[in-house]
């Protein structure tokens, strides 16, 4: 047979990333139903040889791209039909689609059988399929081209997406209650820890509501005025080793719903079985995209025959002390709200986070006490914390949704806490795309719907660095991630590394691989990496002498409890949800994010963050050079250190015009402060434990 010939195909069709379109297939495991694959319902035919060979490119989720081309074995023909001679032997297929990574493939025809021909990808990640006609007369080999972003594992990112970043406890719990009041049909939602009582809102004067007077303004209060049927999951803790951890995280008004039958609202207290390796790395893997069954359920190959499915499975024999941590809510399939933060008395603050704040406290609390606060005359229950979370409107917000059928399911199969009181539910249509911005919802699953396309996503991103990386999180250990960060860091000179975490005990599980991954980025780079913490200021002068029980100090400088699970790069890509800068998230934690890939939006977002870290005085410096941003947060935290250090030395002494006055001259920037990791850790245990 004559040389394969290069094939061109310019193929004007809409623009995947920007179609919003899915390919038929919900979630990111390709889950379709056991028994109804599109691929498996057409028994693969007894044929010969086919006559020709059909290359079809398309994007990873089997979802058509714009102008597209490819090459098959590098000879030139002048045919614009999709399809060649089929070939004898191995031949290579390179395709290229703007906006996608170029893949080169190597085609391998088999004798046994078309449906035994192996595709194998060579460069940029694309995944394959095979399918054979009717006929027998034609084999078609789809090359899924993969996003340089978005996770191929995980659901497809959709357009038009109405997205909001919400920048504390006070804004996102706001408008989660302001969504809640618009509910019609369905409210579905998971939390890793539950208080019925948790209070959305804190309205002027809450420290003289009385508790019937606030009680409209609590979870459980809101969930039960609503006539739309309510769904909520609620980790649960040691499900196999300590049945009384299932009471740790719930109370009796959430518990008492769970076991009611016809009330509209339903409880799945839900443990994640997966075995958590103290010593050795975690063994588990994802399964990795399937692209058979995203081009069969696509309907473009209809009537066609594929290869039969594998089969994937992984077994861990270790500790039981996984956990779901997703935290979100869906309102109607319409709109969806994710965040690191729990239903719970903890998860709730202002973007000043004030060190005496009378809202901040526990809903049992009394009037007097929260008065006492406001006068500053007592520390208020709860003290500052910083979380973010993200409210999207749009196609996304039906992946939130899905995500939680997929949980829910599990759930009832598993027999869950109170499954005999559940029932499922199917989402409703992706709602319109609009303008907007262009998402992916991801997730960390344990098996059985083991998904890992956190992981994915921000693997990509950081190798796509070469500008700001800017991370806020609760922890910050992900050997998993630390070669592609230090290689990006060495790799270019433009890019700068800010990290904004808390400090650590040498009681802490995983402080060993903090202080490794500081390490080794300390030695790539120690000029264009930086390590902050946060911490909330209050001067106060106290006129007369304080009364026996009264707060006493001139000044407070408190500990932010920086809860934060935020990634952004380039002023380009920024991720936010309940996954942590940790192994265990990105491995086996159940966990939720949202990406969102879109310049502008990202941009925004960040020049708000930085100027809610670096304070008023200073929010005009914001800019947008990498270099400039690290250089502000850095002399600013070094400012901030000076400043606190001058108040341990000369504020106690001060008397009351003296604070006041010193408040005015000495007073910090914001609330970063430099961060050191002392190389003392109790624990020596694997990378995926804690």
């Amino acid at each position: 047979m004559k040389a394969l010939h290069v094939l061109v195909v310019l193929v004007a069709l809409p623009c995947a990333a920007c179609s919003g379109t899915s390919a038929g297939v919900a979630g990111g495991q390709d889950a379709t139903d056991p028994g109804t694959d599109p691929a498996a319902e057409a028994p693969p035919p007894d044929c010969g040889t086919p006559a020709v060979l059909r290359v079809a490119v398309r994007d990873v989720w089997a979802r058509p791209v714009g102008a597209w081309t490819a090459t098959v074995d590098g000879a030139a023909t002048a045919d614009a039909d999709p399809q060649v001679p089929f070939p004898v032997g191995p031949v290579e297929v390179s395709a290229a689609s703007d906006g996608l990574v170029p893949a080169r493939v190597r085609f391998a025809p088999d004798a046994g059988g078309p449906l035994a021909s192996v595709a194998e990808e060579l460069e940029g990640g694309a995944r394959t399929a095979v399918s054979v006609s009717a006929d027998c007369t034609r084999l078609t080999l789809w090359i899924g081209l993969d996003s340089p972003w978005f996770a191929a594992s995980g659901r497809a990112p959709t357009a038009g997406n109405a997205a909001e970043l919400l920048m504390d406890g006070e804004e996102f719990w706001g408008a989660v209650q302001y969504d809640l009041a618009a509910a019609e049909g369905d409210v579905r939602g998971t939390t890793w820890w539950w208080q019925s009582d948790f209070e959305l809102v804190r309205p002027e004067g809450h420290e003289w509501m009385t508790p019937e007077e606030r009680r409209p303004n609590t979870m459980i209060a809101i969930l039960d005025g609503l006539t739309a049927v309510k769904r909520v999951l609620v980790n649960r803790f040691l499900p196999e080793t300590a049945a009384g951890m299932a009471y740790l995280n719930t109370d009796a008004d959430l518990r008492a719903r769970a076991t009611a039958d016809g009330d509209g609202f339903e409880v799945l207290l839900q443990g994640n079985e997966t075995p958590v390796p103290v010593a050795e790395p975690y063994a588990g893997t994802a399964p990795g995209p399937d692209f058979r069954a995203r081009v069969a359920a696509s309907g473009e190959a209809a009537g066609e025959a594929f290869p039969p499915a594998p089969v994937v499975s992984a077994v861990l024999d270790s500790l039981d002390a996984a956990s779901w941590h997703q935290k979100g809510f869906v309102i109607d399939g319409r709109v969806a709200f994710v965040s690191g933060m729990n239903v719970k008395s903890t998860d709730w603050d202002t973007s000043a986070h004030a060190v005496f704040d009378s809202r901040r406290m526990k809903f049992r609390t009394s009037s007097d006490e929260r008065d006492r606060v406001a006068r500053r005359l007592q520390l208020p229950d709860l003290g500052p914390r910083k979380d973010y979370g993200i409210r999207v409107a749009g196609p996304a917000a039906r992946d939130v949704d899905d995500v939680l059928r997929v949980r829910w399911d599990q759930g009832i199969a598993a027999h869950a806490m109170y499954w005999e009181h559940a029932s499922p539910f199917a989402c409703g249509p992706a709602a319109a795309a609009e303008r907007g911005v262009l998402c992916q919802v991801v997730a960390t699953m344990p098996p059985p719907a083991a998904e890992q396309s956190i992981l994915e996503t921000w693997r990509k991103a950081l190798s796509n660095a070469t500008g700001l990386v800017y991370i806020e999180d609760q922890y910050f250990r992900m050997p998993v991630l630390i070669d592609v960060m230090e290689q990006a860091i060495r790799r270019e000179p433009g890019m700068r590394l800010v990290v904004v975490t808390k400090p650590i005990s040498s009681t802490d599980g995983g402080k060993k691989h903090s202080v490794l991954t500081d390490r080794r980025l300390r030695e790539a780079a120690p000029d264009r990496y930086l390590l902050l913490q946060l911490k909330s200021f209050e001067a106060v002068p106290r006129p007369e002498p304080p009364a026996e029980g009264d707060e006493s100090a001139a000044f407070y400088f408190a500990d932010i409890d920086t809860h934060s699970k935020i990634l952004i790069v380039n002023d380009e890509y920024l991720s936010v949800g309940s996954c942590n800068k940790n192994n265990r998230g990105l491995l086996y934690e159940g966990e939720l994010n949202v990406s969102v890939l879109d310049r502008d939006w990202v941009r925004e977002a960040r020049r708000r963050i930085v100027r809610n870290l670096v304070g008023g005085r200073l929010e005009d410096e914001v800019g947008d050079d990498p270099a400039g941003l690290f250089d502000l947060l850095r002399d600013t935290a070094t400012a901030n250190a000076g400043r606190e250090a001058w108040w341990v030395a000369n504020g106690p002494a001060l008397d009351a015009a003296g604070v006041e006055a010193a408040a005015r001259t000495h007073a910090p920037d914001g609330f970063v402060y430099p961060l050191e990791f002392t190389d003392d850790w109790l624990l020596d245990v694997g990378p995926d434990a804690f």
